[in-house]
C-alpha cells in the first residue's frame, strides 16, 4: 500500500530544532523520498518503508517518454530522505549501467552510474558525481577502498556501503 500519490507539502510550524508541531503521540507512518528528473511531477513523496523505486516513480505521474530506465535499478528499495533521479537518455550514455550489479546484488564500483551510486547509503548525488568524475580522471578502482580518496568519502560513508558494493 502506498501512503499517498500526492507531493508533500513542505509547510507547516517547524520549530528551530527542525521539528513540527505534530504531537509527540501521532505516529509517522511513511518515508520521504525526493523522486526527480525524467518523471511526470517530481516532488517529495510520503512512501511505505519498503517500497520499491518503480513504486515511487507511479506516484511522481510514471516516467517521461525520453526517460533512460536502463540507467536506474527501479527495483531497488528506496531509503528515507534520499534523492532518486530518472535521468534522460543520453544523459548518463558515458556510463555503462548495463552489468552494475553482480550475481549476488553487489554495485560494480567500476560501471556504476552516479543514480546506482547515489541510492547508497550516506550518498547522495554530490558524492555520487564525485565518485564517477574521480573514476573518470584516476580510471577504474582496483579495490572498493579506493573510493576512500574521493572528497568526501572517509571511514563512516565507507563502512555504511561497503557491503553493498564490488570491483570486477
Amino acid at each position: 500500500m502506498i501512503v499517498t500519490a500526492q507531493p508533500v507539502t513542505v509547510s507547516g510550524d517547524w520549530t528551530a530544532t527542525g521539528k513540527s508541531s505534530v504531537s509527540e503521540n501521532e505516529e509517522i507512518a511513511g518515508i520521504y523520498v525526493y523522486i526527480c528528473g525524467a518523471v511526470e511531477t517530481p516532488g517529495v513523496y510520503e512512501v511505505k518503508p519498503d517500497c520499491r523505486l518503480f513504486e515511487a516513480v507511479d506516484m511522481a505521474g510514471g516516467l517521461l517518454e525520453e526517460a533512460d530506465i536502463n540507467a536506474c535499478n527501479l527495483a531497488q528499495i528506496v531509503k528515507d530522505g534520499e534523492q532518486y533521479r530518472i535521468p534522460v537518455v543520453g544523459e548518463g550514455a558515458e556510463y555503462e549501467t548495463e552489468g552494475s550489479y553482480s550475481a549476488d546484488g553487489l554495485l560494480d564500483i567500476n560501471k556504476a552510474s552516479a543514480v546506482e551510486f547515489a541510492a547508497l547509503p550516506g550518498i547522495g548525488m554530490t558524492k555520487a558525481e564525485a565518485i564517477v568524475s574521480y573514476r573518470e580522471e584516476h580510471g577504474r578502482f582496483s579495490d572498493t577502498e579506493e573510493l576512500k580518496n574521493v572528497r568526501g568519502i572517509g571511514d563512516a560513508t565507507y563502512n555504511g556501503f561497503r557491503e553493498s558494493i564490488t570491483v570486477r
